[in-house]
């Protein structure tokens, strides 16, 4: 997003890395992540960044992959389910698809809160084994003995049918199970959707970068609607590895599969930078999958993911030691679009050169392809990685959960279809996607990227109508405040019947049209903070406004009410401290200079008596320095205001 400082509440308790959950969870545990909606290093701890050298080797027997991967695909009260027989305990997986991208922005965290009512209502302690929501998939998830898990998987269906009626849902529960839900917060693959909010704005695939707005605010008939629409039969898939009980039940009501939300790409001038609040190598790019090869372009992309992240940690370390780890993953965005990121901590001294080593090395590699032998040592590495994540008990597990979601979703996948599928990759095709990557790249870092365009050159700001309403700062005027943060000099706010534009004296105008308007924070005290669809943030704040009541009734005269999240109670700010020219109105301060100068004026006109001439100086001396304080004080409001009519060149 434009804004770091867009929302008060923290939706980055936990990193996508901490997140078991997802649409491809073998990523957590150090297997390839190439499908779907979760984001991961690609490859194991020790593979990352491509250090040893490259060798193709012999290809692995398939044989025990086709053993550790031997799912019977069945389905159990109508809901599909892989089950994969094996002794200890049991683990399953109930997964629907429903994610963050389906949620209406003001009503973000909607499905994080059903989940954690349905879980709490089987007995599950949602601290210890909380749902999980990523972009386009929510996860149930247990594991125990075979009856445990049966019972409690039958629960958490039994409940989510009876919440098809909101008289079910007990509005004291609703409150009470708000705040656990707050409790494990998960910004899920915060690095795809801080890029992903500059590329298409803050609303579907990139939904999961904002707060969860609805855990504060809906009610028991929108959650019964939600569930109703989302969680039922031809919605879910159940995955289940160990011993299964006839006991098994998921009465779940009668309902359709969900098609994924449309991937609309608004069309930017890419390469591109966006600014980031603090330093850091966040580079992503989009990737259009062959409509009649889906399966193994999602599965190639995963390979191109693991080369990308090679060369750019090769090209690194070879300048700055080996102390620097570049990560990355995919995300895919439905059904023909997968989003590739390569991200990485770095400080704010190396920032600028580690970037440019990284966009070198991606350029390098898009015009001079493939070294001889790199795509088999690729495969094989990333064959490896499955085998090794496979041989564990919940390895296997979470491949397993990964091949019911690909049932789920149309988009299949299991280890031999990887095997084959990545077996057909050609460098023709890993170098077109590759040129994809670089040419439609996006960087976000703190300090500008010379050679890339801004992304705010895609924001046209029209000039305010000259009846636009003026909305003054605190302070309201002050040339001399230039040198103070940009929260603390004068500003202005102008509305009119289009747009609400933020001018200041020394950048240009920042405007959000209200028919562009996405989201609106409001709080009880006044606070209104506003995005766009082209992730346009203003944050309207009482303390730094002289009237914000009066900005308040207005904001909420012109956007959408559909668009505005209530936040309930903000924790109190002190306003900051009204001057001298903030307290008096603007037309009062000619009118004190004609008063000084009337003094002034008296006092040289030759008409006292002489027993009256120590009043004329008396009155000289006060209309001279009132003269010289109050022009001083006037002069400044009439400058700021002079500048302030029109915004500053960029």
């Amino acid at each position: 997003m434009s804004s770091a400082a867009f929302s008060s509440r923290d939706t980055s308790a936990k990193s996508a890395d901490d997140d078991p959950s997802a649409d491809a969870p073998a990523a957590s545990s150090g297997a390839p992540s190439d499908t779907a909606s979760h984001t991961a290093s690609g490859t194991p701890s020790g593979v990352a960044g491509a250090s040893t050298p490259l060798t193709s080797g012999p290809p692995l027997s398939a044989s025990h992959i086709f053993a550790s991967n031997a799912a019977q695909r069945t389905s159990v009260d109508g809901v599909t389910a892989f089950i994969q027989p094996g002794g200890g305990a049991t683990r399953a997986s109930l997964s629907f698809r429903v994610g963050a991208s389906d949620e209406p922005l003001p009503r973000r965290g909607i499905t994080h809160l059903l989940a954690h009512l349905a879980t709490n209502a089987a007995g599950i302690d949602s601290l210890l084994t909380p749902p999980t929501v990523s972009a386009s998939i929510t996860t149930f998830h247990f594991e125990g003995s075979a009856q445990q898990v049966a019972n409690e998987i039958g629960a958490v269906c039994h409940w989510l049918s009876s919440a098809h009626d909101p008289a079910n849902i007990s509005p004291r529960t609703l409150d009470r199970h708000r705040d656990s839900a707050y409790a494990d917060l998960v910004r899920h693959a915060g690095e795809h959707m801080d890029l992903l909010g500059v590329r298409l704005g803050p609303a579907g695939w990139a939904a999961g970068g904002l707060p969860e707005y609805g855990l504060a605010n809906v009610g028991p008939a929108e959650l019964s609607q939600w569930a109703k629409d989302f969680f039922v039969q031809g919605n879910a898939v159940l995955a289940l590895s160990g011993t299964k009980t006839t006991t098994l039940r998921t009465p779940l009501p009668e309902g359709q599969a969900q098609p994924y939300r449309a991937l609309d790409v608004p069309d930017l001038e890419l390469p591109a930078w966006a600014p980031s609040p603090q330093a850091e190598l966040s580079v992503g790019g989009l990737i259009t999958l062959d409509s009649g090869h889906r399966d193994r372009d999602r599965a190639v992309c995963g390979l191109v993911s693991d080369i990308a992240r090679a060369h750019a940690s090769v090209a690194v370390r070879r300048k700055y030691g080996r102390s620097f780890a570049a990560r990355s993953g995919t995300l895919a965005l439905g059904d023909d679009h997968v989003h590739l990121a390569l991200w990485g901590r770095v400080s704010d001294a190396d920032e600028s050169g580690v970037l440019a080593e990284v966009l070198e090395s991606l350029r390098s590699l898009a015009e001079d392809g493939l070294a001889e032998g790199e795509r088999a040592a690729h495969v094989k590495r990333r064959l490896d990685a499955y085998e090794r994540h496979g041989q564990l008990p919940s390895g296997a597990h979470e491949l397993l959960q990964r091949q019911a979601i690909g049932g789920l979703t149309g988009t299949p996948w299991s280890l031999p279809l990887e095997r084959r599928l990545l077996g057909t990759a050609s460098d023709v095709l890993i170098e077109g996607m590759i040129t994809q990557l670089a040419e439609t790249l996006i960087v976000r870092s703190h300090a500008p990227v010379g050679g890339l365009t801004p992304v705010s050159s895609r924001i046209t700001v029209e000039a305010p109508a000259r009846d636009a309403q003026t909305h003054r700062s605190r302070p309201a005027y002050g040339l001399l405040a230039r040198g103070r943060p940009a929260d603390e000099r004068p500003r202005r706010i102008l509305t009119d019947e289009h747009a609400l534009t933020v001018r200041s004296l020394d950048r240009p105008d920042q405007q959000i049209r209200w028919n562009d308007v996405a989201v609106v924070e409001s709080y009880d005290d006044g606070r209104r903070a506003l995005l766009s669809h082209t992730s346009e943030a203003i944050d309207v704040r009482p303390e730094d406004w002289l009237h914000p009541g009066d900005l308040a009734d207005v904001i909420d005269a012109r956007v959408d009410p559909a668009t505005v999240a209530a936040c309930g109670v903000r924790e109190p700010v002190e306003p900051r401290r009204a001057g001298i020219t903030d307290r008096l109105p603007v037309w009062l301060w000619p009118v004190l200079i004609v008063v000084c100068l009337a003094l002034v004026a008296a006092a040289v006109v030759p008409a006292w008596s002489g027993s009256f001439s120590w009043a004329r100086w008396v009155i000289g001396a006060v209309g001279f320095v009132g003269l010289v304080v109050v022009g001083a004080f006037g002069y400044d409001v009439a400058m700021t205001e002079r500048r302030l009519r029109k915004p500053p060149k960029p």
